[in-house]
């Protein structure tokens, strides 16, 4: 990747959750569909690959692919050794105490 290309902007829109769109018509889906056009995004497929029909499968895989990586002894092994980075937060508030 050369560093015009790394340089590219992401393009980020905005998708109203409209009961006549023709995608998440049932507007539980919304985090499925940004993963999903995220997915798109970086690996240059066109959006129109991502529709109701499909998304049902896309939120099962979503979630297999989670599953397993959280069983996965390699990744596991590799995130005993994470270290935060200096700029996270590192208090804690407690939402309760006002």
């Amino acid at each position: 990747m050369s560093n015009a290309e790394a340089a590219t902007p992401l393009i980020i829109f905005y998708r109203g959750c409209a009961y006549d769109a023709e995608m998440n018509k049932t507007c539980c889906d919304c985090g499925a569909y940004a993963l999903k056009h995220l997915e798109c995004s970086l690996l240059g497929l066109n959006l129109i690959l991502v529709d109701d029909e499909i998304i049902m499968g896309c939120k099962q895989k979503i979630g297999v692919d989670l599953w397993k990586a959280a069983h996965d002894p390699i990744f596991a092994e590799v995130m005993t050794r994470y270290v935060p980075s200096p700029w996270e937060r590192s208090e804690v508030f407690d939402l309760e105490d006002d």
